[in-house]
């Protein structure tokens, strides 16, 4: 069993030890600001930076969060297969051999796709959704496969103490009681439970820093306090060991 594989499957369910290089952070991020630009320059007065986003959303009302929908921020797939050739990527390669990226919403043959979250004091609150474990949203059905979930997240802006990742330790060993609903087509859980009373521990790692977790562990994101943040994220399928 390799190192990621060991600690995603143990007690802690996660593995946060793999750091993107400057260089490749930087090619990553340009890929964001890219995709946001798309959006951004249709509506904005001038066009500007993903790092500028905080200082034009007050001062035009057609900005807002429901400007992000995540068709919205689902990146290309030419910028997807550019990630792909990193060398970052390619130690997850490694350890977890031939990965597949999932394409939940049918839009790019594989998709990555970026939040950004307003500051707290900016109504962040609405721009992030109820913890949860991203296992709950799949059909049981689709687990009975020769393949696995893995969820990786990347903080491209954020404080080193606060990047806006917050999650359960140990979450993934644990039975939950949740029920599932169909909405618009897609699998919805309601929990029987307020996870908001449970411990919940925040990530602390710099912009380029990553975690890898186990499709069973519960997480979820928060609204820094007077600080934009801005993540990206996908679900690898690889092989059962």
């Amino acid at each position: 069993m390799n190192k990621m594989i060991k600690e995603i499957d143990g007690e802690n369910g996660f593995y946060d030890k793999l750091i993107i290089n400057e260089n490749e952070f930087k090619i990553i991020k340009n890929i964001i600001n890219k995709s946001y630009l798309k959006v951004i320059s249709k509506i904005a007065l001038k066009e500007t930076r993903i790092e500028n986003y905080i200082n034009i959303i007050h001062k035009d009302k057609k900005i807002d969060n429901k400007l992000w929908t995540k068709r919205n921020r689902i990146l290309q797939n030419k910028d997807v297969n550019k990630i792909k050739e990193l060398s970052f990527f390619k130690e997850l390669e490694k350890n977890f051999g031939k990965i597949i990226i999932t394409n939940e919403e049918n839009i790019e043959e594989e998709e990555m796709y970026w939040r950004i979250v307003r500051p707290e004091n900016m109504d962040g609150g609405s721009d992030v959704g109820p913890a949860h474990a991203d296992s709950w949203f799949w059909n049981k059905a689709e687990d009975i496969t020769e393949k696995r979930r893995i969820k990786i997240w990347i903080s491209i802006i954020g404080d080193e103490d606060n990047c806006g990742f917050k999650f359960i330790l140990g979450s993934h060993k644990k039975k939950w009681n949740f029920e599932t609903q169909l909405v618009e087509g897609k699998i919805k859980p309601k929990l029987n439970l307020n996870l908001e009373k449970e411990k919940f521990d925040l990530l602390k790692t710099k912009s380029g820093g990553t975690i890898i977790f186990n499709d069973d562990l519960i997480h979820g994101g928060y609204a820094l306090k007077n600080k934009m943040r801005v993540s990206l994220e996908w679900t690898m399928l690889i092989n059962k060991e």
